[in-house]
């Protein structure tokens, strides 16, 4: 059994630096249409041509529009291209191929959602795509600001600009500030989830041999000593007494266990890039810019460890037969206006 330190250190060390290693890199294109239907296209690049629709890091199969080329640099590397091609007639049918996946992240809980509201002079549009939390405990917002925030949940090949870019220099101290503020996330978040993991048992099972409020109330205490390298029986012990691990061993590594399968969720994620491409003019959107102009999301294991997150975006589009309605109406009062006056 794994000690909440060990769960940690694995945590760092895999998730926080996941990625699609020995698969195609997969950029997801979404075509919004003011109906609410869904043009999905895949785009994968790899450096071999062995495509497996099958374990995609997004459901397609065989039924798509497939078409592959390939290309040849001056080195004589050989990059393949694979783009695959559906319409979805709603949301709905987005989200019934999610429910259905079987590929290399069918553990996610993914869902899109799509929304437009009336406004008489222009008609809101908004698109999401979702990825559920994989464990109950502090959202990164806790720890980090809006600056950091930002770097956090920011795309590798943008970031990576920051980090080797002309400016890298300026963004250095940040960028390592950053990475040991996500060190302390993680921890404190493992020793929530296992706490959290603890009670939900002992409401299970019934078992008042532990008091979980006791628990609940040394949180911050068993973070520092657990995170401080000390092995979780000696932590435990330090603060309830000696052998209260001993004492409550079934029951504590039990919840560690539960915790360990739904971390190993976090660190089977696959990454992909996410491009939303919304009907009328952008408004809204928590996506970033990158060196061709679109707006990008990526999913990998850190930005849903502790938190759903919503790619999302929103735009308008003018309705012009309200401009003409209303422009006539507007003549047609200052003429009324204006025959009363003369009689």
């Amino acid at each position: 059994m794994k000690s909440i330190r060990i769960i940690f250190l694995v945590v760092l060390s895999v998730i926080l630096i996941s990625g699609s290693c020995g698969r195609p890199d997969l950029l997801v294109i979404n075509d919004i249409n003011t109906d609410g239907s869904v043009n999905r296209r895949l785009i994968m690049t790899y450096d071999k041509d062995d495509f497996d629709l099958k374990d995609m890091q997004v459901p397609a199969d065989s039924t798509w529009v497939l078409n592959k080329t390939f290309e040849v640099s001056e080195k004589g590397d050989t990059l393949w291209t694979l783009t695959a091609e559906r319409h979805f007639a709603s949301v709905d049918e987005l989200n019934n191929t999610y429910n259905d996946d079987t590929g290399s992240n069918d553990h996610l809980l993914r869902w899109a959602e799509f929304s437009k509201k009336f406004r008489w002079f222009n008609t809101v549009y908004y698109y999401s795509e979702n990825v559920g939390k994989v464990i109950e405990a502090y959202p990164p917002e806790d720890f980090l600001d809006q600056e950091y925030l930002n770097l956090f949940y920011m795309p590798e090949k943008i970031f990576n600009d920051y980090r080797y870019g002309e400016d890298s220099l300026k963004y250095k101290a940040m960028i390592d500030s950053l990475e040991d503020k996500k060190d302390e996330w993680v921890g404190r978040c493992i020793v929530k989830a296992a706490i959290i993991e603890l009670d939900s048992l002992l409401l299970k099972t019934g078992e008042k041999s532990i008091d979980i409020n006791l628990i609940k109330g040394k949180e911050e205490e068993l973070g520092d000593i657990i995170l401080g390298d000390v092995d979780v029986e000696v932590a435990i012990d330090s603060l309830f007494g000696k052998g209260y691990y001993t004492n409550n061993k079934i029951l504590i590594d039990s919840s560690l266990k539960n915790l360990e399968n739904k971390i190993d969720m976090a660190m089977r994620v696959e990454t992909y890039l996410t491009q939303t491409k919304m009907p009328g003019e952008l408004v809204g959107t928590n996506g970033y810019i990158d060196t061709d102009g679109a707006i990008i999301w990526e999913l990998n294991s850190e930005v849903i460890f502790a938190k759903d997150y919503s790619m999302w975006a929103q735009s308008t589009v003018s309705n012009l037969w309200a401009w003409i309605v209303s422009a006539l109406f507007v003549i047609f009062v200052v003429i009324s206006i204006v025959f009363r006056s003369r009689r």
